[in-house]
């Protein structure tokens, strides 16, 4: 018994069992014994921390769901979890955040490369060019809040309209006003 460390719970059991000079079958016999009370003891506790629920489904529809785990990067547990969270919540389940993460760094960086080309170059005069990163400042976040809340094309577009009916005219004119200057 020396590997076993005296303020140990295993000891304490043990030698409140007195079986620590009863040879290795006792010792053996009610070491099971403490792990069995410890198991137990450790999930109720976890237990009234977390409910768990079972779900059945069908050969066909397990096949689904573990398709669908494997795209959203998650075991089929936790992505039947996410679906139920986010169903119940109203919002949709983003597969893979970070390459939604990435998508939006890139959009990100090239607006900045944008704005630095159009300076550099001249390309548009000043007013143009502020009005211009505006412009993509507030596609950038648009396109952030459609990949982590997607909506069907037509949706987002109407929505797009209806919220920045300015913008989109202003975005309208600076894109017709560009191709006349770039094709004459």
């Amino acid at each position: 018994m020396n590997k076993l460390r005296k303020n140990s719970g295993l000891y304490q059991f043990l030698e409140s069992k007195g079986v620590l000079d009863q040879g290795k079958e006792k010792i053996d016999a009610a070491k099971k014994e403490y792990r069995r009370l410890y198991q137990s003891t450790y999930k109720k506790r976890y237990r009234e921390k977390v409910c768990e629920h079972t779900v059945s489904f069908k050969p066909i529809e397990e096949k689904r769901i573990s398709q669908l785990a494997r795209e959203h990067g998650m075991k089929s547990a936790e992505y039947v979890r996410q679906s139920a969270l986010a169903y119940a919540e109203k919002r949709y389940l983003v597969p893979r955040t970070e390459s939604i993460v990435r998508v939006h760094q890139q959009v990100a960086l090239m607006r900045t490369q944008i704005a630095r080309v159009s300076e550099k170059s001249g390309f548009f005069q000043r007013d143009k060019s502020e009005s211009i990163e505006q412009l993509l400042f507030s596609l950038e976040n648009e396109i952030r809040s459609s990949l982590l809340n997607p909506k069907d094309i037509e949706a987002a577009i109407k929505d797009f309209m209806q919220s920045h009916p300015e913008d989109f005219r202003n975005l309208m004119k600076k894109i017709m006003s560009n191709d006349r200057e770039v094709h004459g």
